[in-house]
């Protein structure tokens, strides 16, 4: 369920109407329809009010992935790997220079193409680790 369909459940099953619940939060009703119609997401401050209003963590009302993955600890999953392969592309890139400079270009190329199927290993495990932690639920 995205956001602004959150956001419009939670205010009706609290029977509130969008003045209603802008007058609790100090905000003014535009705002309250600008987030259930997916225009807008409240702010910090208006989340922690919409989830004292609420009675619910302010994560539930967002219900969004981002917030799923901090509370799980795999937000730095996607970083890690970009960085991951970007640096043995680097590290490509020096062997062929170092290969060139030193006139040893064919160890240089072996010890490149060495890391690249390196990288392309420790991807492939990755994924399939992401695969078998998380199956399709089609």
């Amino acid at each position: 369920m995205e956001q602004k369909e959150t956001l419009l459940r939670l205010r009706k099953a609290k029977g509130l109407s969008q003045g209603e619940l802008a007058e609790e939060l100090g905000i003014t009703r535009q705002t309250v329809s600008r987030w259930e119609v997916g225009l807008a997401l409240p702010s910090a401050e208006n989340l922690i009010g919409l989830s004292r209003v609420y009675g619910i963590p302010a994560e539930k009302i967002l219900g969004s992935e981002a917030a799923t993955e901090a509370r799980e600890g795999r937000t730095g999953g996607k970083r890690f790997w970009s960085v991951a392969v970007l640096g043995v592309g680097g590290i490509c890139a020096l062997l062929l220079l170092w290969g060139i400079c030193s006139r040893h270009m064919l160890e240089a190329v072996m010890l490149a193409l060495s890391a690249c199927n390196i990288s392309i290993i420790a991807l492939v495990i990755y994924g399939l680790v992401k695969v078998i932690e998380s199956p399709d639920e089609s």
